[in-house]
């Protein structure tokens, strides 16, 4: 195994070797030899919705927030440091349970069920950090919560589950997103005839029917899309639907909402899937290399993934014991991303030339001391520096283009020798390589 340096082939990923343990990074700069590790942006702003202000209501109850907006109905704060009424919020279910999955906020959503067989939930919305762009493929990520439903009093049955399944939207749109609902009036309340959101959905979470142990506990998902091309909009709401079958559990001739379940949401994260990793690694002349895809596809996707090599392995860690061509595949439900990997030898020491003698008499011919450094990898750290017969530094310099002229303290030096000794780390390795010799000023 060896140290590497990773260079770009006209990609918008590149890898770079940065620490002694050989460790391979993804970087995402353009056009660039060597370049320095950045993070795959975030395209939501406060995920973990921490930068929200306290409400100035009793039960923390919001509508537009900071980035933050909600798709119909109020959403409800729950912040550790947010005080509420805890009398006047006894019918707010959500607020039971204060624990976030992250830091000391998240947002809890409620929904309603109606009697004439239409679920109307809230859900939260925010503007991207810049668009989508068409054709290219996301990942999305984030922590939620189910809170657990129950049948309004009215009702006899309080332990009937008229909806099988519980589900959360992820809806992408060019425009703001909201949801509504169409209602007609009767003589004690209203009937719901429709529920709608404007948008495209394109993940959905889903409550496996029967699955009635994990409410009131946080849970990861994870999923990945196609953009459509300019959506500046996300949102996730909860069930917005037409029930398929009849609320048989309940009275249909009672006209109104049924309070159903709740909804938690927190640490919502969203980036962009490189469409490809093209990389060449410099590696030390006669020795092997050994490569993670999982580092160079440095994302919060890559531990999702599984990997495919062009020898067949599947497993994300191979040994690339010679110059050449290696291929390979990361695959994600939605998209599947090529690696290819160049591995090129080059040289992993450097010449270094110091004349033994020179004139400093401004004939043009040998006046200025400098050391000639050949490399085929970058020089990092420089050091030059002179010495008199007792050891005291009277020249030194870190700048490869600058050289001794032969004086000391604005005074030309005695004719004599003098050692020097130049000390310098390459791309590839941290390690000080330190040269020395000698020469005669005439």
């Amino acid at each position: 195994m060896t140290n590497l340096s990773l260079r770009n082939q006209d990609t918008e990923y590149l890898g770079l070797i940065m620490t002694s343990r050989f460790k391979l990074y993804l970087v995402l700069t353009l056009n660039c030899f060597l370049c320095s590790i950045t993070i795959a942006q975030d395209l939501i702003l406060d995920g973990s919705f921490e930068m929200i202000s306290c409400p100035d209501n009793v039960i923390n109850s919001i509508s537009i927030e900071n980035q933050w907006y909600t798709t119909g109905a109020d959403a409800y704060l729950i912040n550790s440091n947010c005080p509420f009424d805890t009398d006047a919020a006894q019918s707010v279910d959500a607020l039971k349970n204060m624990n976030s999955f992250t830091g000391w906020a998240h947002i809890s959503l409620e929904a309603f069920l109606s009697v004439s067989g239409f679920s109307l939930s809230e859900g939260m919305a925010t503007e991207l950090i810049s668009p989508l762009k068409q054709g290219r493929y996301y990942y999305l990520d984030m922590a939620y919560m189910y809170y657990d439903g129950y049948i309004n009093d009215d009702y006899a049955d309080q332990f009937c589950d008229p909806l099988s399944e519980r589900t959360m939207s992820i809806v992408t749109a060019r425009d703001s997103i909201f949801t509504k609902s169409e209602s007609i009036q009767v003589i004690e309340g209203f009937i719901t005839t429709a529920v709608s959101y404007n948008g495209n959905e394109v993940s959905t979470i889903v409550r496996p029917e029967g699955d009635r142990n994990n409410f009131d506990q946080w849970k990861p998902y994870w999923d990945c899309f196609r953009a459509d091309g300019g959506e500046s909009h996300i949102a996730i709401i909860g069930e917005t639907k037409a029930l398929d079958s009849p609320i048989n559990c309940t009275d249909p001739d009672v006209p109104g909402m049924v309070y159903n379940t709740g909804y938690a949401i927190d640490a919502i994260r969203l980036v962009e899937i490189p469409h490809k990793f093209d990389s060449t690694l410099l590696v030390c002349e006669g020795v092997s290399v050994d490569i993670d895809l999982r580092q160079i596809a440095d994302g919060p996707y890559n531990d999702k993934a599984t990997y495919e090599w062009d020898n067949g392995s599947t497993n994300p860690e191979r040994q690339l014991p010679a110059p050449g061509l290696y291929q390979a595949n990361m695959v994600l439900p939605c998209v599947t991303v090529p690696f290819s990997l160049i591995v090129e030898e080059v040289s992993c020491t450097a010449d270094i030339f110091v004349a033994n003698v020179f004139s400093p008499n401004n004939d043009g011919m040998n006046d200025i001391l400098i050391p000639s450094i050949n490399a085929q990898l970058t020089v990092t750290s420089y050091s030059f520096r002179v010495y008199n017969r007792w050891g005291s530094v009277i020249y030194s310099s870190s700048d490869v283009t600058d050289g001794w002229d032969g004086r000391f303290n604005g005074r030309l030096t005695a004719q004599d020798v003098y050692l020097w000794s130049v000390e310098y780390t390459l791309s590839n390795s941290t390690n000080i390589i330190v040269k020395t010799g000698e020469v005669f000023k005439i």
